[in-house]
């Protein structure tokens, strides 16, 4: 019966330990091996090393991903972030205009076509980043991008309804209401 306690404590206690620190320690017991093990190590350290740079990596775009979420947001809110962002380029472009410098890339109020700066910005830079994302996390896959894709249908209809009004903003026009029929009109659209 002390010996089953006696095995049983070693199964225990091999169980609750690293293989890779249990194959060190018996490598290392014969002086033949002490090379084998020194690999071991190097090898343990590299891998260590480097899962420790993919870890830095993803948490560097997810950071970035947060940082230019709200595209990927329900459109409602979507559209707020985008309003909110353009109106902050265009009081940087009114202010390069008064100061006499050239206007930056989307800065422009005058010639920004918002729907068509939404859907470029969702397609080349919000759709590649999530994608990524969603090979790290399999649910943004599924939740997320479902999403963005919807918001790209969303500045398209934006789009038309621009082109439609002869160059009239399509957000002047659309009250709360309105809006929710939009969706409305994009949900059925999806649907058929």
């Amino acid at each position: 019966n002390e010996e089953n306690k006696e095995d049983e404590v070693t199964d225990t206690t091999l169980s609750s330990r690293p293989v890779l620190e249990i194959l060190t320690e018996i490598l290392s017991s014969s002086p033949r091996n002490s090379t084998l093990c020194d690999c071991v190590d190097d090898q343990t350290l590299k891998l260590r090393q480097e899962c420790k740079q993919l870890a830095q990596y993803i948490l560097k775009l997810l950071l970035h991903a947060a940082d230019i979420s709200n595209p990927a947001k329900p459109t409602d809110l979507a559209k707020y972030w985008a309003e909110c962002c353009l109106e902050e380029c265009f009081a940087q472009g009114d202010r390069e205009d008064e100061l006499s410098l050239p206007i930056s890339p989307l800065c422009d109020r005058q010639t920004v076509k918002k729907a068509e700066s939404q859907i470029s910005f969702l397609q080349f830079v919000i759709q590649p980043t999530y994608a990524l994302v969603g090979e790290v996390i399999p649910r943004v896959k599924k939740d997320i991008l479902p999403m963005v894709e919807w918001n790209v249908k969303y500045w398209r209809r934006m789009k038309a309804r621009m082109s439609s009004t002869n160059g009239l903003s399509p957000f002047a026009e659309l009250n709360k209401e309105e809006f929710q029929e939009e969706l409305e009109e994009l949900v059925n659209e999806d649907e058929e």
